[in-house]
Parts: C-alpha cells; structure tokens; sequence
C-alpha cells in the first residue's frame, strides 16, 4: 500500500557508491616500496583473483598493536579475498593488481590474523575490517603513512563539517570534509574479484565529500584529521563514489581487534578544535532519534540509506538517500519528521565494485 507524505525538499546528487578496489585503478608511486614499508600504499590478498575475471587490491591502512604484535589494518573485502578468505592467507606489498596479478613471494609482508564478517542476510554491520599479522622488518614499527607521516595514537569523533584527509594507493594524499554522520545504507556486493551476491547494511557511517577524495583501489586507508602534525585518527576508508566517499568510525575497527594505533603519544601535539556537529549536539541527537524512529524509511524501495547532514543554512537535517532524482518521489516524503528538517540526496545505488 502507498502512504502518502506530501512536501517539496532539497535534491543533492552525490552519483553512484561503490566498494574501492579496482583492479584499473593506477596506483603510481604507491607500488612496490622498500623494506619496511609505509602505509597509504598498494597492497591486498595474494588470492585476490577470479579465473577471467581479474585481480583486486587495495591500500595498507594502518599499523596496530595487538595481543599478538603489529598488525597491518585494511578491509575486510582487500584482506579477506571480498569475504572469501581464510585465515593466514599472504598480504603482499605491492598488491597483485600492480604487478599483472602475479604472486611474487617476495612481496608478501603480512598474514591474514582476523576478520570481522560482513553480514549479508539482513543485519546491521557497522565495519568492514581485517588485520595481519606482520613484524617491524617488513612495516614500519611507527606507523609512518605516506604523505601523511606519523598519525596519532589517539581518535577523534567525527564531526559533520570536519576536515579530513588520507593517504591511498589510487589518488594518494586527497582532502576532504565530512559531508554526514550516522550514516545507514544498503552496499550491494558485485565486483570482479567477489564470489558474494548481495545487499549488506551498514550503520553509524561517515559520508565524506567531494568525490576526488577517494576513488577504486584507496579502500583500506586510514582517514584522519587535517592536521599538519599528527593528525588524529577518524576512519577507514571502505567505500565511496564520483562524488562521495563512506568510511567506518575507527573506535568500533579498534574494539573489534583489541588493538590499538601504533602512532604519535596520545598527546604529542595540540588539541585542534573539532566540529561542532558530533554525535553528541542536542541537534545531532535529536535528528538521530528521529533516524532511530523512522528506520523503516530504508525498506522504501527508492531509498537505500540516510544520514546526519547539514542543510543549506548550516542545521542538522535527516538525509535521506535514494537512487534517482525523480521528482514525484517529493509526494512520498514530508519535508519534516517530528520538526527535524528531511533533504533527498540523490546518491545512485550504493554497490561494492
């Protein structure tokens, strides 16, 4: 039965999400690097390929602490072989799809320790992470980034409005600014390199703009504040589009493994003045309450995810995201949901290529 919620909204286009790890990516500087090596480079699962269809990697996150030792971060779709792997698997650097998907043992520095699934039967993931298991003669015991240098060994709430940058295989150091927060969307998984066919959810993400900031192969790289000097850490970067990108809050990646960033001393530089818009602003909140109530507002065929954004007068609004700008969808959606302001952004499907 159609329910009718009748208004005129704001339209806002962000093009087509996409999981970033192509195998045309160009990866430039970032291939092969000597011994240890940084991070914010190529690399990815030695099994990442598909017979006639390619070969995947992506970028080198950030190096952990564990109970076990140090730790190499990415995704669990570059890691895990697209939720496909197993565990003790070989991490190359370079990533295989800089090398015409040879295996160069050589290259391996790392082993798959942990993943954490992803959900693809109608639950709520909120990270799409992995780690391996590596030692400070083949990494960086410092946890040094290319282009970026040293991150902090402490986090920072995003906050809507914050700047943010990262460093990646792709398009190496971007900048950028966080566009939303608690971000739930339906990521559908299709690429050359996968073997799953499906639709998963993801709450509680960071939507950043503009889409320059990322693009296919930079999944797995640590987003952090623009800071010159050790910048704290915000995200990891799993997802984006040609006008978008989405990352995993990194406190939840953190929990996950036990671990903890390998980085500057909590401390070590000055305290930046972060966004006013955190999930804690009365005016964040209650948008997110009004998330929270209406999260039903998903299963609306047309719609596959909304968000915390900014209005064009600077106010908390609920996003919400849909495949195309068809105006007729204006009927359907009231221009407010218990007073909190409501924006369509128009986004394209959200997929993993």
């Amino acid at each position: 039965m159609k329910s009718k919620l009748s208004f005129s909204v704001m339209f806002f286009s962000i093009g087509l999400l996409l999981i970033l790890f192509s195998p045309a990516a160009r990866a430039g500087e970032r291939t092969r690097q000597e011994r240890p090596v940084p991070m914010g480079v190529s690399g990815g699962n030695v099994n990442n390929r598909q017979l006639f269809r390619g070969c995947c990697s992506g970028t080198l996150g950030a190096v952990l602490t564990t109970a076990n030792g140090l730790a190499i971060l990415s995704n669990n779709h570059i890691f895990g072989r697209y939720f496909d792997g197993s565990i003790g698997e070989d991490i190359s650097q370079v990533g295989i799809a800089d090398i015409g998907c040879r295996t160069v043992p050589a290259d391996f520095i790392a082993q798959v320790s942990a993943v954490v699934p992803v959900d693809f039967g109608g639950g709520e993931n909120v990270i799409d992470a992995a780690i391996a298991a590596t030692s400070p003669d083949l990494v960086r015991d410092d946890g040094f980034i290319l282009n970026i240098g040293i991150p902090s060994s402490s986090v920072v709430e995003p906050a809507i409005g914050m700047g943010v940058k990262k460093s990646g295989r792709t398009t190496g150091l971007t900048f950028g600014t966080i566009a939303a927060i608690g971000v739930t969307v339906n990521v559908q998984a299709a690429q050359p390199c996968g073997v799953v066919d499906g639709i998963a959810r993801f709450v509680n993400q960071i939507r950043i703009s503009p889409g320059s900031f990322l693009a296919g192969g930079d999944s797995g790289a640590l987003m952090v504040e623009d800071a010159d000097e050790c910048p704290r850490v915000v995200g990891l970067v799993f997802a984006g589009s040609i006008a978008a990108g989405i990352a995993n809050p990194i406190t939840p990646v953190l929990e996950a493994f036990g671990a903890q960033l390998v980085g500057c001393p909590a401390g070590a530089t000055r305290q930046l003045p972060i966004g006013e818009f955190t999930r804690n602003h009365p005016k964040v909140a209650a948008v997110l309450e009004v998330q929270k109530k209406y999260r039903s507002l998903i299963d609306i065929p047309e719609v596959i995810g909304t968000g915390v954004g900014l209005s064009k007068d600077g106010q908390p609004v609920l996003e919400v995201y849909l495949e195309n700008n068809r105006m007729d969808l204006e009927e359907f959606f009231p221009k407010t949901l218990d007073g909190i302001a409501i924006a369509l952004v128009e986004t394209g499907p959200f997929e993993m290529f």
